[in-house]
């Protein structure tokens, strides 16, 4: 009887952990994917040197993606040219553990 009590306790351990380890392993692909998308919002935007069209084509997308977008665009009195800073924000969830935090990934754009 004292076998069989310590194989099911050991057996429901290993799947808790098991569990937890692949809610730290889903929340670190979508910190991934986000750090991704923030990436690719930046190189879009620079490449189509801060086109109003494409910043709002990205700033759609990102709500389809449960993403915060901002996008600030300045321009330099002297010289005429554009720079902006994108930051991008999403959630990070652990459910098991009800962690749930707002991270933002920010670049410069020039």
């Amino acid at each position: 009887m004292d076998t069989i009590f310590k194989t099911f306790s050991g057996i429901f351990f290993l799947m808790v952990l098991m569990v937890a380890g692949l809610s730290f392993f889903v929340a670190s692909i979508d910190a991934a994917n986000a750090d991704s998308y923030a990436t690719s919002v930046t190189n879009r935007v620079r490449a189509s040197y801060f086109n109003e069209d494409v910043i709002k084509a990205c700033k759609s997308e990102a709500e389809k993606k449960n993403y915060g977008l901002d996008i600030s665009v300045y321009t330099d009195e002297k010289t005429g040219e554009c720079y902006g800073i994108t930051d991008v924000s999403y959630v990070y969830r652990v459910p098991v553990f009800g962690i749930s935090h707002t991270f933002h990934v920010t670049s410069e754009m020039y």
